[in-house]
């Protein structure tokens, strides 16, 4: 017998070992990838939904002006009653009611009317889980 291929001091690992170390090593390198991807996701997210109802409630103070853009730098686009556009890297779109004209007992005009004002807040461009803030308000005529 060979005692000189016997001894542990001379085995070496074979092509299968290594493979199998590698494969062990790549997996855990991936494991620890994908977790520190999802740790940023979250980071993004968390940000977003401390933004989202400040932000909302900011751009739904700013529908009593009846122009959201006005006097703003914030570039707006208007469809019909709604109003669309990003406020601290958000996407918000704003969308007014038609308007509720109501009288008092004789049937006069009080001389204000009611609208329902929603905000919708999104991370990004109508994508993800939106924040939604909807209030009626009142308008005077002017």
């Amino acid at each position: 017998m060979n005692a000189r291929a016997a001894s542990p001091a001379n085995r070496a690992l074979t092509f299968i070992e290594v493979l199998l170390c590698l494969l062990v090593l790549g997996l855990g390198m991936l494991s620890a990838i994908a977790l520190a991807r999802y740790g940023t996701s979250l980071a993004q997210q968390s940000i977003a939904d401390s933004l989202a109802w400040p932000t909302a409630a900011s751009v739904m103070c700013n529908a009593r002006q009846d122009e959201l853009g006005a006097g703003c730098v914030l570039d707006w686009t208007k469809t019909g009653s709604v109003w669309s556009g990003y406020v601290n890297g958000l996407y918000v779109k704003r969308t007014l009611s038609d308007p509720v004209d109501p009288v008092d007992a004789a049937g006069q005009p009080l001389g204000v009317h009611y609208r329902t004002v929603t905000v919708d807040v999104y991370p990004s461009a109508e994508s993800g889980r939106p924040v939604r803030f909807r209030e009626r308000m009142v308008f005077h005529d002017r």
